[in-house]
């Protein structure tokens, strides 16, 4: 993949303004270029219902580039708002979506996994990310358990996850990816809400397990858990 396919494929912003624009579903999502529109927009999600917010930089990964304000309101005062949130531009301040927030149960974060060839992106695997309470990567299970109980999810996620995969393309990434989504659940909703939370345009966790599985079990399922150890080990020494 080229410097400027890598950079734009990963930019969040520039996926939002794709997603907006493609009418996909999205959370509420605005935008601030310094720590006073950050505080302004806070504010905004607080009046829409929210009470925390995800404040994401353009470029990121692997929660770099990514705070979470636990609290937001008027009476609210925010913790200090690093600089190098805003190095690629204004950052994406976005309403948190969790139990008791705007009629939502329960959540869940699937994962498509793809290829990007000169022709082509592939979707190869489902996957479920298995998350801590703080919302750390603890590893990955596929299918998703749930898939099941919602006839027409798997499809709608295929779909989204074809929408953005054919933009990522567009962008010249060629390569490994990912497409991470956000289920949430909902009072008085027959199947929940999708949406695209971000792209992966790279090495992911999940990448390596679902090659191993579709090679050596090309029907069958997976699990992936971390490996916290103890006493931490250099590499070599593992």
């Amino acid at each position: 993949s080229s410097f400027q396919g890598s950079w734009r494929g990963n930019n969040k912003m520039l996926l939002h303004e794709f997603i907006v624009k493609r009418g996909l579903p999205h959370v509420d999502t605005l935008t601030a270029g310094s720590p006073d529109e950050v505080r302004r927009a806070t504010h905004e999600l607080a009046r829409r219902g929210y009470t925390a917010a995800a404040l994401k930089a353009q470029i990121g990964a692997s929660g770099i580039g990514i705070v979470k304000l636990e609290r937001v309101g008027q009476d609210v005062v925010l913790p200090p708002i690093a600089s190098n949130l805003f190095f690629e531009g204004p950052c994406l301040v976005q309403g948190w979506l969790g139990p008791g927030t705007l009629g939502v149960t329960r959540l869940h974060s699937p994962s498509v996994q793809m290829f990007l060839d000169e022709q082509s992106v592939h979707l190869y695997d489902m996957t479920e990310q298995i998350l801590s309470r703080q919302s750390v990567h603890e590893g990955n299970v596929s299918p998703p358990p749930y898939l099941a109980q919602w006839p027409g999810l798997r499809r709608e996620l295929l779909r989204q996850a074809g929408e953005v995969g054919r933009w990522l393309h567009e962008q010249g990434y060629r390569g490994t990816a990912s497409a991470d989504f956000l289920l949430a659940e909902r009072e008085g909703r027959a199947m929940p809400d999708v949406y695209v939370c971000e792209i992966n345009a790279r090495v992911t966790c999940a990448t390596y397990p679902a090659v191993l599985a579709r090679r050596f079990t090309p029907r069958g399922a997976w699990l992936m858990r971390n490996v916290r150890l103890p006493k931490p080990m250099t590499g070599d020494a593992l």
